[in-house]
């Protein structure tokens, strides 16, 4: 098995079942949708020259596009680069040129902090997500819209990579870590087995989907069948308005997310009755916070 056939194995389960809703762009979709949607981006690739072994990177905030690339990627056995948007310039340029990308799925609000790096790199293929008139080579809903939705047929690996993620930085260069499928897949059923993950859950991805601590939420939710609703970027008071009005069951915020999430005034306002489990990692927690947090 590898990331791509654990969505393919569900949307065949649950098909009709709702699979991801992203408030910020008023989008939601099923499970056969969105699988459709991911083999019509797995051609798009394939027909533009990206294969298996070729990375692919992205710079983009949390939305449905980002669920769609990953799984796009995993099922033609290309390797996903996910982009850090809080690193500098020069950073991403390090990065860039480190992994050599074939492809760029790139947020607009980020082109000026890519544009060196596309002039000193070689030819990268550039996707925008959410500009409708660009200067680079396609935009992301055209460049999907016109390929075929039926499965890729690749054999892919569990042994395969299936990303290169890099660290921050903090104690020099990036590093990239190399994650194979297997190692994700096996990661995402002890997910499941200690957070009790089921088909009934909503998850709330909030993590950014750069981090690993953003995709351990989506893979084990995807193999589950549960449904998810996307955060773009964290906000205190909307994190919790989105836990109450779609009566979110599971999430994976940071230990910062839960300490700021805390301070938001009048907390007794918000419904919290159907969220049942916040499984968070990346650093300590005071035995305060649990304690409040509880």
């Amino acid at each position: 098995m590898n990331i791509g056939g654990t969505l393919r194995a569900t949307s065949l389960k649950y098909p009709d079942k709702k699979a991801l809703i992203d408030p910020a762009q008023d989008i939601a979709m099923t499970y056969q949708q969105l699988n459709k949607r991911v083999n019509q981006l797995a051609h798009a690739l394939l027909d533009s020259g990206v294969h298996a072994g070729d990375r692919v990177a992205v710079l983009l905030k949390n939305g449905y596009q980002y669920v769609e690339i990953a799984y796009a990627v995993a099922k033609i056995g290309a390797i996903l680069v996910p982009l850090n948007f809080r690193l500098n310039e020069n950073e991403i340029k390090f990065i860039l040129k480190d992994c050599d990308p074939k492809a760029l799925f790139l947020g607009a609000e980020f082109r000026n902090v890519i544009k060196s790096s596309l002039e000193d790199s070689t030819p990268i293929i550039t996707i925008i997500v959410d500009e409708e008139k660009t200067e680079f080579d396609f935009r992301y809903e055209q460049f999907l819209s016109v390929s075929d939705a039926k499965e890729p047929e690749l054999d892919v690996d569990e042994e395969d990579i299936y990303g290169i993620l890099y660290t921050s930085g903090t104690t020099g260069i990036p590093k990239g870590v190399i994650h194979t499928h297997r190692n994700l897949i096996e990661t995402s059923t002890r997910y499941i087995i200690e957070a009790k993950i089921v088909h009934d859950d909503h998850t709330l991805i909030v993590s950014p989907l750069f981090h690993l601590s953003g995709l351990v939420a989506l893979f084990p939710s995807i193999i589950k069948g549960a449904k998810m609703t996307m955060m773009k970027e964290y906000k205190p008071e909307l994190f919790l308005q989105i836990i109450n009005d779609y009566q979110i069951t599971f999430s994976s915020p940071v230990p910062t997310m839960i300490n700021k999430s805390l301070e938001v005034e009048n907390l007794n306002r918000f419904d919290f009755t159907h969220l049942r489990l916040f499984l968070y990692g990346g650093s300590t927690i005071s035995a305060q916070t649990l304690k409040r947090s509880d």
